[in-house]
Formats: structure tokens, sequence, C-alpha cells
């Protein structure tokens, strides 16, 4: 029999707020729900003397929020100097299994003797992820990537977080589980795409592993098609390409956006063909437009840290 009562009860309990909710990662990480959240991201970090100081600038004079680093490159010690005067910086690392320029090489931590399979004839990584993923041998990587962040942790960088250069494993279909064991072994976030972008690589459930492990992440990445915008074919569109992209971030996701600064000196000019490039993205980091345009828009930038923190709360 319904008696008036219940039929209160009932009436009540429908205006009581679902509790099978589950919260996103801006609400997670304490925004509102339909907040912006974004990480600005300086990669190669300790590839050279240039790419270090343009990245340093951007850290601490512009909108960068975090950066990562190459540990087997040899401008390193500068990073490991910069680092003890700014230990609020978030840096993390940038896991490298190639070394794509001509003239300027780097080998693994480990040797060649140690791993082979991540070497070529002259002993140095690989130029591209084709050629890595030919011959690699996935227990070598997970070494390599292992020394890698150690050596991070040994010389005091703290690592906020890890990534990986040109996507080597992120991208093939079996090395990304040694990226997720890193995550979970060191307990820190990871670059992570969004579930729309790991199925258009042919990893449709890449995902769901990563969130099952507790390891955070971006809800997106802005990498391939996720961008909005068409590369810009001279710096002088690097501005209005960026544009693009911060006005088209959706609400309610943590998104990342990674950008490679350098100053276009002697030094970058004889190592990498994108020298102007890296300067253009630099001169936007820093350019007080760029901060109006992120205030204007309700952008809340963020660091790697708040994620390394919510996933250590567990």
């Amino acid at each position: 029999m319904v008696t008036r009562a219940s039929l209160l009860f009932l009436a009540a309990a429908m205006l009581v707020p679902s509790s099978t909710h589950a919260a996103t990662l801006v609400e997670r990480l304490g925004f509102q729900s339909t907040d912006k959240a974004l990480i600005i991201n300086c990669d190669d970090v300790g590839m050279c003397h240039s790419e270090n100081m343009a990245s340093f600038d951007a850290l601490t004079k512009g909108v960068a929020t975090s950066a990562t680093v190459m540990m087997p490159c040899p401008w390193v010690p500068e990073v490991v100097e910069w680092k003890k005067q700014h230990p609020e910086a978030n840096l993390g690392v940038h896991l490298t299994l190639t070394a794509e320029w001509r003239r300027y090489r780097w080998g693994p931590l480990l040797g060649r003797e140690l791993c082979p399979s991540l070497v070529d004839d002259q002993g140095y990584m690989p130029p591209d992820c084709d050629p890595l993923w030919a011959k690699v041998n996935a227990d070598e990587a997970y070494r390599e990537c292992k020394a890698q962040v150690e050596m991070a942790i040994r010389l005091g960088l703290d690592p906020t977080h890890i990534d990986n250069h040109m996507g080597s494993l992120q991208t093939h279909p079996e090395l990304w589980k040694v990226y997720l064991r890193l995550g979970k072994e060191y307990n820190l976030p990871l670059r992570l795409a969004s579930k729309s972008l790991y199925a258009l690589m042919g990893q449709p459930k890449q995902r769901d592993e990563y969130d099952a492990a507790g390891v955070l992440g971006p809800d997106v990445l802005m990498y391939g098609p996720e961008i909005p915008a068409k590369e810009p074919d001279t710096p002088a569109g690097v501005p209005a390409y960026y544009e693009q992209i911060l006005r088209s971030l959706k609400p309610g996701m943590v998104t990342e956006l990674y950008l490679h600064c350098g100053y276009d000196d002697v030094e970058l000019q004889n190592i990498a063909g994108s020298h102007a490039r890296r300067q253009a993205d630099h001169d936007w980091l820093v350019s007080p437009d760029t901060r109006k345009l992120i205030d204007t828009l309700g952008i809340k930038l963020i660091g790697y840290k708040a994620l390394k923190e919510l996933q250590r709360k567990g």
C-alpha cells in the first residue's frame, strides 16, 4: 500500500544528488566540473645549452608549467644546477630511446654492451622509431628507461612525471607496457592520450589499462588529430596556431600541450633544422599576450606536480 508518507520519502530521495557520479580528474584536482585545466610542457630539456636556457626562461618568465629532461644527453648537469636554484620547478623524465639529429647523437646510459638492441652500428640510439622498433628488445628498453628515471632521482631532479621522446614507447603495441610499468613502479603520472586517440592508434583498451593501474595522466594530449589547427608554415604563424588550440580546449578536461623551446643561435642551428620554430615556441610562451589570452579564456594552468600528489594520495 502506497501511503502519503512513502510518497514524500520518495520525492525527497529524488532531490538528493546521486552518489554514483565519479569525479572527473578536473574535479579531483579541486576545480569546477566545467573548468579547463592546462599543462604546458617544454620537451627536450637537457638536449643542449640553447634548449635549456630557453626552457628555463619559459618556466620562470612565461606560461610553461613543466618540462621533461632527456637523461642520456650531455647538458643534463646544467639542468641539475638550475633545479637546485628552482626546487619548485616541475621536471619530469623524457624517456629517450632515439637520437634524431644527424650530427648530434647520444647512446643509452647503460651502454651498447647491455643494450645492443637499442643502438645502431655506430653505437648511438637509432634516429627514428621505425629502426628502433625493427630490433628492440622490450627487456632492454625497460632496463634503459629505468636507468634514466633512477639517474634523475639520484641527481636530485625529483621527477614529477614521465613522458617519452618521439613516442617510441607510447605508440608501440608492446612497448607501452614498459611505459605503464615504470609509471606504476615509481608511482608517477604519465603523458597519456585520450581514449579516442588511443583507438585511432589501434590500441582502444590502452587507456583503460592505465586507469585500472591508478596511473594518472591528462585527459587530452594535443597531438595529431586532437589538434584543431594546421601546423604553421612559418614561425610567424605560431601565435595564431597556439591561440586556436587554446580556444579549442574542452571544459571539464585536463589537457597537455607540449612545445620545444630553443634559442635560434649558432649552437641550435648546427643541431636542429627546427631552430627557428623552437625560438618561436619560446617567444609565444613568454609573450604577455599569451598570458592575457589564457586569463581571458579562464584557463587554469597546472603542473604535473598536482597530478603526482593526487596519484600518490591513492
